[in-house]
């Protein structure tokens, strides 16, 4: 965060919620505008037990080749077959990230930062984000630790993610 643009009495974070108990759902976030990607990432995590950066594998040139297009033609190929049309497939595969949640966030920082992959470590998953090609690949790489899933987000809705690999 960048202190010096930061006074005394300044709101860093300001979440509005909507809900009760188990329903209860951040509605609207605003930032302060010194507040960095990472920095959202962190602010909007609760019950972490670790979130660092590492290097992109993939950024290395033998990755740099991957875009959604062909991500998801092997995501296809493996999970349902080469039988079932890519329209069926991405509608049966893809879901939403509630809007307001850290992985929003954690998408826009990989983005931010194709160099860099962001390792975060939860109560019961371990998950790994990091750009790849023109999209971004969130995973659950450890068995143990709510995978092997991964998912790459599309080019045109960054909150809207395809299933591309179970293990």
């Amino acid at each position: 965060m960048n202190n010096t643009q930061l006074q005394e009495g300044d709101t860093i974070c300001d979440k509005k919620y909507t809900g009760r108990g188990s329903k209860r759902r951040v509605s609207k976030v605003t930032f302060h505008p010194s507040v960095t990607a990472y920095e959202k990432v962190e602010l909007m995590l609760t019950g972490y037990q670790s979130m660092i950066t590492g290097d992109n594998e993939y950024a290395k040139p033998n990755w740099a080749d991957d875009t959604f297009d062909s991500l998801a033609e092997c995501g296809r190929s493996y999970l349902v077959g080469n039988d079932v049309s890519m329209a069926d497939y991405q509608k049966s595969k893809s879901t939403y990230i509630p809007k307001h949640h850290w992985l929003e966030y954690a998408v826009a920082w990989a983005f931010e930062n194709p160099d860099s992959c962001l390792k975060v470590q939860l109560t019961r998953y371990n998950y790994r984000i990091s750009k790849r090609g023109d999209t971004v690949e969130i995973g659950l790489p450890d068995h143990g630790r709510g995978g092997e899933r991964h998912w790459i987000v599309y080019p045109d809705n960054h909150r809207k993610k395809l299933l591309i690999n179970v293990d």
